[in-house]
């Protein structure tokens, strides 16, 4: 694939036109190359600048189980930071199933699922994080979930109304 990553799995992408014209080349979004980067999401804002996220199964940011990373690229694909910024502060398990989401004021939430989050949910929680429309993270990670007996999985996020989100997921009962 396009980029340094030598590993497996890698995340790509490639930006096109309204009219499905390519705009540049393939890129890698993955700064971190150690292990597989798996399950990318992206959301676009209205001036084009864009979110991706995915999951690492590798120790970037200190998680050793996988963690949750993200990266802003402006509406000419190029990105904010050399290195990608990790979502998740819980390093205790692993984080995974990330989607995100873009408002029309610029904000967008990304949320995934993690084991053993920082929360009050011991078992698999919908964690969620803040980012703005200049790659800069607003917050911190927060837990979406309050029913906390069994499992949260898989969740999935959109935006509405233009200022704010609607999030999604599967919960299991014990």
């Amino acid at each position: 694939s396009a980029g340094n990553d030598t590993s497996q799995y890698s995340i790509q992408g490639q930006r096109y036109s309204a009219t499905g014209v390519p705009q540049g080349g393939e890129f890698q979004i993955n700064a971190f190359t150690t292990n597989n980067q798996l399950r990318p999401a992206v959301a676009v804002d209205p001036s084009g600048d864009f979110w991706v996220v995915f999951r690492t199964n590798a120790a970037a940011g200190g998680d050793p189980d996988g963690s949750i990373q993200a990266r802003f690229y402006n509406s000419f694909g190029v990105p904010s930071e050399a290195q990608e910024l990790t979502l998740n502060s819980s390093t205790v398990g692993s984080q995974q199933n990330p989607g995100i989401a873009a408002g029309n004021d610029g904000i967008f939430l990304a949320v995934w699922e993690s084991f053993d989050s920082a929360g009050t949910d011991a078992d698999l929680s919908i964690q969620g994080y803040y980012l703005n429309a200049i790659g800069e993270p607003l917050g911190d990670e927060f837990q979406i979930n309050t029913y906390t007996t069994g499992n949260q999985t898989h969740p999935t996020v959109a935006a509405y109304g233009g200022a704010g989100f609607v999030v999604g997921w599967e919960s299991q009962s014990a």
